[in-house]
Protein backbone atom coordinates (compact mmCIF):
# COMPACT_ATOMS: atom_id res chain seq x y z
CA UNK A 1 0.00 0.00 0.00
CA UNK A 2 2.89 2.27 0.64
CA UNK A 3 4.28 1.94 -2.60
CA UNK A 4 1.60 2.97 -4.32
CA UNK A 5 0.34 5.67 -2.11
CA UNK A 6 4.20 7.31 -2.30
CA UNK A 7 4.99 6.30 -5.82
CA UNK A 8 2.38 6.64 -7.82
CA UNK A 9 -0.07 9.17 -5.44
CA UNK A 10 -2.93 6.85 -5.32
CA UNK A 11 -5.47 7.33 -2.40
CA UNK A 12 -5.12 4.63 0.58
CA UNK A 13 -8.56 3.55 0.16
CA UNK A 14 -8.79 3.14 -4.19
CA UNK A 15 -5.51 0.74 -2.86
CA UNK A 16 -6.70 -1.02 -0.42
CA UNK A 17 -9.77 -2.30 -2.39
CA UNK A 18 -7.85 -3.00 -5.22
CA UNK A 19 -5.20 -5.06 -3.01
CA UNK A 20 -8.12 -6.68 -1.34
CA UNK A 21 -10.12 -7.60 -4.97
CA UNK A 22 -6.63 -9.10 -5.66
CA UNK A 23 -5.76 -11.07 -2.62
CA UNK A 24 -10.01 -12.38 -2.65
CA UNK A 25 -9.24 -13.44 -6.16
CA UNK A 26 -5.68 -15.26 -5.26
CA UNK A 27 -7.38 -16.83 -1.85
CA UNK A 28 -10.22 -18.46 -4.13
CA UNK A 29 -8.30 -19.88 -6.45
CA UNK A 30 -6.75 -21.25 -3.69
CA UNK A 31 -8.97 -22.36 -1.90
CA UNK A 32 -10.57 -24.04 -5.52
CA UNK A 33 -7.54 -25.75 -6.96
CA UNK A 34 -5.91 -26.99 -3.37
CA UNK A 35 -5.99 -30.56 -4.34
CA UNK A 36 -4.09 -30.35 -7.48
CA UNK A 37 -0.89 -28.38 -5.64
CA UNK A 38 -2.21 -24.41 -6.36
CA UNK A 39 -1.35 -23.59 -2.85
CA UNK A 40 2.18 -26.29 -2.81
CA UNK A 41 3.46 -24.45 -5.68
CA UNK A 42 3.14 -20.95 -4.30
CA UNK A 43 4.42 -21.96 -0.81
CA UNK A 44 7.47 -23.23 -2.26
CA UNK A 45 8.29 -20.99 -4.31
CA UNK A 46 7.48 -17.74 -2.54
CA UNK A 47 7.57 -18.74 0.72
CA UNK A 48 10.68 -21.21 1.02
CA UNK A 49 12.61 -21.20 -2.12
CA UNK A 50 12.23 -17.42 -2.52
CA UNK A 51 13.18 -16.68 0.94
CA UNK A 52 16.77 -17.47 -0.03
CA UNK A 53 16.51 -16.06 -3.13
CA UNK A 54 15.62 -12.88 -1.41
CA UNK A 55 17.89 -13.26 2.01
CA UNK A 56 20.88 -13.40 -0.78
CA UNK A 57 19.84 -10.44 -3.11
CA UNK A 58 19.11 -8.21 0.54
CA UNK A 59 22.29 -9.30 1.55
CA UNK A 60 24.27 -8.40 -1.51
CA UNK A 61 22.48 -5.18 -2.20
CA UNK A 62 23.25 -3.83 1.14
CA UNK A 63 26.68 -4.96 1.95
CA UNK A 64 28.10 -4.90 -1.76
CA UNK A 65 26.20 -2.23 -3.82
CA UNK A 66 25.44 0.18 -0.99
CA UNK A 67 29.03 -0.44 0.07
CA UNK A 68 29.94 -2.03 3.95
CA UNK A 69 30.75 1.63 5.29
CA UNK A 70 27.34 2.89 4.88
CA UNK A 71 25.40 -0.25 5.69
CA UNK A 72 27.41 -0.18 9.15
CA UNK A 73 26.54 3.54 9.23
CA UNK A 74 22.85 2.61 8.77
CA UNK A 75 23.08 -0.25 10.54
CA UNK A 76 23.73 2.19 13.55
CA UNK A 77 22.12 5.13 13.07
CA UNK A 78 19.81 5.91 16.41
CA UNK A 79 21.13 2.98 17.59
CA UNK A 80 21.56 2.49 21.79
CA UNK A 81 24.07 -0.50 21.55
CA UNK A 82 26.84 -0.78 18.66
CA UNK A 83 27.80 -3.89 17.31
CA UNK A 84 31.01 -5.45 17.68
CA UNK A 85 33.34 -4.72 14.22
CA UNK A 86 33.48 -8.03 13.30
CA UNK A 87 29.87 -8.03 12.31
CA UNK A 88 30.65 -5.78 9.25
CA UNK A 89 33.40 -9.06 8.51
CA UNK A 90 30.44 -11.36 8.62
CA UNK A 91 27.68 -9.40 7.17
CA UNK A 92 30.50 -8.32 4.17
CA UNK A 93 32.01 -12.23 3.23
CA UNK A 94 30.63 -14.99 5.49
CA UNK A 95 26.61 -14.49 5.12
CA UNK A 96 26.52 -13.74 1.33
CA UNK A 97 29.11 -16.85 1.10
CA UNK A 98 26.28 -18.97 3.24
CA UNK A 99 23.65 -18.02 1.57
CA UNK A 100 25.12 -18.66 -1.97
CA UNK A 101 26.17 -22.16 -0.78
CA UNK A 102 22.88 -22.85 0.54
CA UNK A 103 20.41 -21.02 -2.24
CA UNK A 104 23.43 -23.19 -4.98
CA UNK A 105 23.14 -26.54 -3.37
CA UNK A 106 19.01 -25.70 -2.59
CA UNK A 107 18.55 -24.93 -6.04
CA UNK A 108 20.02 -28.00 -7.49
CA UNK A 109 19.01 -30.67 -5.24
CA UNK A 110 15.54 -28.94 -4.58
CA UNK A 111 14.42 -26.40 -6.43
CA UNK A 112 15.68 -27.89 -10.32
CA UNK A 113 14.08 -30.87 -10.11
CA UNK A 114 10.73 -29.39 -8.33
CA UNK A 115 10.89 -26.64 -11.36
CA UNK A 116 11.29 -29.23 -14.00
CA UNK A 117 8.49 -31.51 -12.96
CA UNK A 118 10.08 -34.52 -11.60
CA UNK A 119 9.00 -33.99 -8.04
CA UNK A 120 6.57 -31.73 -6.41
CA UNK A 121 7.20 -29.50 -3.66
CA UNK A 122 6.07 -32.36 -1.12
CA UNK A 123 8.82 -34.64 -2.24
CA UNK A 124 6.18 -36.71 -4.84
CA UNK A 125 5.32 -36.84 -7.90
CA UNK A 126 3.27 -34.68 -9.28
CA UNK A 127 -0.29 -36.46 -11.30
CA UNK A 128 -1.16 -35.56 -15.02
CA UNK A 129 -4.54 -33.98 -13.30
CA UNK A 130 -2.08 -31.34 -11.93
CA UNK A 131 -0.08 -30.50 -14.07
CA UNK A 132 -2.26 -27.35 -16.04
CA UNK A 133 -3.16 -26.33 -12.33
CA UNK A 134 0.97 -26.32 -11.61
CA UNK A 135 1.40 -24.94 -14.85
CA UNK A 136 -0.98 -22.06 -14.02
CA UNK A 137 0.06 -21.42 -10.63
CA UNK A 138 3.16 -20.92 -11.81
CA UNK A 139 2.82 -18.51 -14.84
CA UNK A 140 0.66 -16.54 -11.86
CA UNK A 141 3.57 -15.86 -9.84
CA UNK A 142 5.67 -14.91 -13.02
CA UNK A 143 3.52 -12.96 -14.05
CA UNK A 144 2.81 -11.09 -10.80
CA UNK A 145 7.08 -11.15 -10.73
CA UNK A 146 6.63 -9.15 -13.97
CA UNK A 147 4.06 -6.51 -12.98
CA UNK A 148 6.26 -5.68 -9.63
CA UNK A 149 9.36 -5.07 -11.82
CA UNK A 150 7.45 -3.19 -14.08
CA UNK A 151 5.86 -0.81 -11.34
CA UNK A 152 8.79 -0.59 -9.96
CA UNK A 153 10.66 0.73 -13.30
CA UNK A 154 7.88 2.73 -13.92
CA UNK A 155 7.52 4.53 -10.04
CA UNK A 156 11.55 5.04 -10.43
CA UNK A 157 11.23 6.50 -13.96
CA UNK A 158 8.30 8.57 -12.95
CA UNK A 159 9.79 10.56 -10.06
CA UNK A 160 13.02 10.53 -11.63
CA UNK A 161 15.07 8.90 -8.82
CA UNK A 162 19.01 9.43 -8.91
CA UNK A 163 20.86 6.99 -6.67
CA UNK A 164 23.74 10.06 -5.74
CA UNK A 165 20.86 12.79 -4.96
CA UNK A 166 18.67 10.24 -2.49
CA UNK A 167 14.80 9.82 -2.64
CA UNK A 168 12.32 13.31 -2.40
CA UNK A 169 9.91 12.82 0.45
CA UNK A 170 6.15 12.39 -0.46
CA UNK A 171 4.01 14.66 1.57
CA UNK A 172 0.96 13.34 3.04
CA UNK A 173 -2.68 14.60 1.79
CA UNK A 174 -4.61 13.57 4.83
CA UNK A 175 -2.71 16.56 6.74
CA UNK A 176 -3.61 20.23 6.49
CA UNK A 177 -1.03 22.62 4.56
CA UNK A 178 -0.39 24.39 8.24
CA UNK A 179 0.33 20.57 9.80
CA UNK A 180 2.67 19.83 7.07
CA UNK A 181 4.63 22.83 7.55
CA UNK A 182 4.41 22.76 10.84
CA UNK A 183 5.86 19.28 10.13
CA UNK A 184 8.80 20.74 8.08
CA UNK A 185 9.93 23.04 10.59
CA UNK A 186 10.51 21.29 13.13
CA UNK A 187 12.15 18.96 11.28
CA UNK A 188 14.91 21.31 10.41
Amino acid sequence: MAFFREEFGVKREKVAWAIGLVVLCAGLMHIRFLEFGFLDEWDYWAGTFGLAVFATMEVILFMWIFKPENAWKSIHEGADIQLPRVFKFIMTFITPAYLMVILLWWGYSEALPILSLDKNPNGGVYGAEELPYVLLSRAIIVLALVVFLVLIRMAWKRNGYNDRLGFKEVEDDRLEPEAVAHLHSTQR
